[in-house]
């Protein structure tokens, strides 16, 4: 059953790969952050609008925090068991990622304070905007840094 999706799996990316011109390597990022850019969001859903709600301006940042770092932690996993394929200084490649997941963090919560805090956006509406740019800054980093052959 195992080999029978995975068989459809590789299928559907070579297809993408050859209509879009797109690697499969960013192809296969992208399905697994996107997997993770769920994950994210509904533990934030659940942080900043059940948990941490009567927290004021920190509920979102608090909530973002442990929602993304979560995150990052299950898309490693992932990126190393089906897209990037290296198992060689794990430790070490888990740590650059993870530092390159705190840049992602750092700039979704720099967006989340400026937003939700200083000009009173909906707090689910910024998180959602962060996501794009956290994926193009992340990606290339991880890419050059983190899953980088020798």
């Amino acid at each position: 059953m195992i080999d029978k999706i995975k068989h459809y799996v590789n299928k559907l990316i070579f297809l993408i790969e050859k209509k879009t011109k797109l690697s499969r390597k960013l192809i296969l990022y992208v399905a697994i952050g996107g997997t993770g850019v769920l994950l994210d969001l509904m533990i934030y859903s659940v942080l900043a609008n059940i948990i941490f709600v009567s927290d004021g301006d920190v509920g979102p940042i608090i909530s973002n925090t442990i929602s993304s770092s979560t995150a990052t932690v299950y898309t490693f996993c992932l990126n190393v068991l089906f897209n990037f394929k290296v198992r060689d200084k794990l430790f070490m490649r888990f740590l650059s990622f993870f530092l390159v997941g705190l840049v992602g963090l750092a700039v979704s919560n720099t967006i989340i304070w400026i937003f939700v805090s200083n000009l009173n956006w909906g707090k689910n509406i910024v998180k959602f905007m962060t996501l794009f740019v956290v994926l193009v800054v992340q990606y290339n980093l991880n890419k050059h840094i983190s899953f980088r052959s020798k």
